[in-house]
């Protein structure tokens, strides 16, 4: 008798599970940022909720938004952004399983499945629901700013998905040309946008921002109306003295002018008075060929000396002149011919020796010598006059074809020095030069 009722209750069972259907009536559903979504779902026929497993997941099975297990719901499973947010509107016996998500969020967006198993028999099925998410966003702001002398507007609107289309316009519907920022909340998703124009004269025309948007094509307005008081205004006293001020600057300007070019001008007449001042001293000085490397030549005067070949060593191709100066002011002249651009050289004052090999060299300028004080960057023939003054410790070398003090070398020991020379090859010193005579380049 047992097995008979087992057998009647088992064909009942599968009876019913041949028409256990889940359906739902929207396969589509749009909802907004912040509102409360129903998606439907129904069982048919109705069904006890012993055995009965309702799950609905969002995406993926184990993403579980809401789970009831024989008529009561779990939990433990159902994911944590979904606590107090989701639930069913009835349950299996009325056979609707609705489910209603309230405070819609972005990160909701996407496939949700409504899936009923039934435990006891071991049949299953499900319906699928596509939830989208818009950010209808909040009513546009206006701000107004001035920016120097202009007027700038900014229309500001936040909590748009995805981004919105914004726009200025004037009254008559005509578009006016704006910077667009836009920028996404890193906690929501959300894209707050900001639209800016600049007024930079008065006018009397209104003008509103509109945002609107891109997939539902909703809008959102604000009008605004600039006043003429918003715009900054200079008085006349204010504009008069800027034009004074310009003015007065610019006459500064001029006289600023006048007087460095008057300084150009004055600076080689100063120049050239304080090289008269120090060539009243002028004497002669002869080579000594005494105090001379041997591969150096002389002319009989003595005036003249050139290198045969190249030194081998810094010492090599020193020569002293006469006289040695002990006390007082002395100021001679040298003709420098240089054979060739890299051709090193060197004139100074340097302490008397018994031998050129002896020479102690106090203060000196040239070229390409690395006992130079001085370096003259010089054209292939340049007039160098020497002026010491013992008593004050100084020794200054001129340019004495312009009067241009070159080099001063200040607190020097230097009485009992004669000039000395440093001939390289190609180098030609030419002492007590014709007056008369332009050392130049020029022919």
């Amino acid at each position: 008798m047992d097995l008979v009722l087992f057998y009647l209750m088992t064909s009942m069972i599968l009876g019913i599970s041949d028409q256990f259907h889940v359906q739902t009536q929207d396969k589509v559903l749009t909802a907004a940022v912040g509102s409360d979504v129903v998606l439907p779902c129904t069982l048919s026929p109705p069904s006890s909720a012993v055995g009965l497993e309702v799950r609905w997941f969002h995406t993926v099975f184990h993403s579980v938004v809401y789970l009831l297990k024989d008529g009561r719901e779990d939990r433990e499973q159902q994911k944590s952004e979904y606590h107090d947010r989701a639930f069913l509107k009835s349950g299996p016996l009325t056979g609707n399983l609705a489910l209603s998500l309230l405070n819609v969020r972005l990160s909701d967006a996407g496939t949700y499945h409504c899936f009923v198993e039934n435990r006891t028999i071991g049949i299953s099925e499900e319906a699928v629901i596509e939830l989208s998410v818009n950010g209808l966003g909040s009513p546009p702001l206006v701000k107004v700013s001035l920016q120097g002398s202009s007027v700038q507007l900014s229309c500001v609107s936040s909590s748009w998905y995805p981004a919105p289309e914004i726009t200025w316009k004037r009254d008559d519907g005509n578009i006016v040309r704006s910077e667009i920022k836009t920028e996404k909340n890193p906690n929501d998703g959300l894209i707050s946008i900001t639209s800016d124009i600049i007024l930079k004269n008065f006018t009397t025309e209104n003008f509103f921002c509109e945002v609107m948007h891109p997939a539902t094509g909703k809008e959102q307005r604000s009008h605004i109306m600039v006043s003429e008081s918003v715009f900054p205004h200079v008085s006349k006293w204010v504009t008069a003295f800027i034009l004074l001020l310009v003015c007065f600057l610019a006459i500064i300007a001029v006289a600023a002018w006048k007087f460095y070019i008057y300084r150009k001008k004055k600076a080689p007449q100063k120049d050239e008075i304080e090289w008269r001042k120090v060539s009243a001293h002028k004497e002669s000085v002869l080579f000594d060929p005494f105090m001379a490397s041997s591969h150096l030549t002389f002319s009989p005067d003595y005036c003249l000396t050139e290198a045969k070949e190249s030194p081998s060593n810094d010492k090599d191709g020193l020569v002293l002149a006469q006289p040695c100066f002990d006390g007082g002011r002395h100021y001679w002249e040298t003709v420098v011919h240089k054979g060739s651009d890299g051709a090193e050289w060197l004139l100074g004052v340097a302490k008397h020796a018994r031998d050129s090999k002896d020479i102690q060299i106090l203060s000196a300028v040239g070229f390409g010598h690395k006992k130079s004080d001085f370096s003259i960057q010089c054209p292939r023939v340049i007039l160098v006059g020497t002026f010491i003054n013992i008593e004050e410790a100084t020794v200054s070398y001129y340019d004495a074809n312009t009067f241009k003090l070159l080099h001063e070398a200040k607190n020097m020991d230097i009485k009992g020095v004669s000039p000395f020379y440093y001939v390289g090859k190609g180098i030609k010193f030419i002492l007590n030069p014709d007056p008369c005579k332009i050392y130049t380049d020029t022919p």
